[in-house]
């Protein structure tokens, strides 16, 4: 943990800054692939050939991917 802690640099190594120091791999797996999920929802925009149903299930998708724990409550 220490030493991917240390070879990230900027953005990537704020990210990790909130895991607790005993955080196993599956941890820190899943908060960055959750930090993906929330850039690429992020950067979302209709395509000019897209349909709003399809953009609005591909908004919903990344939703669900980039904020897991909401859908628990």
């Amino acid at each position: 943990m220490y030493h991917l802690c240390g070879s990230l640099e900027g953005a990537a190594g704020q990210v990790l800054e909130g895991l607790p120091t005993d955080a196993k791999t599956t941890d820190v797996i899943k908060l960055l692939q959750a930090e993906r999920f929330k850039a690429e929802l992020l950067a979302r925009r209709r395509r000019t050939d897209e349909t709003l149903q399809h953009l609005y299930r591909e908004v919903s998708r990344l939703v669900s991917l980039a904020y897991p724990s909401r859908l628990l409550n």
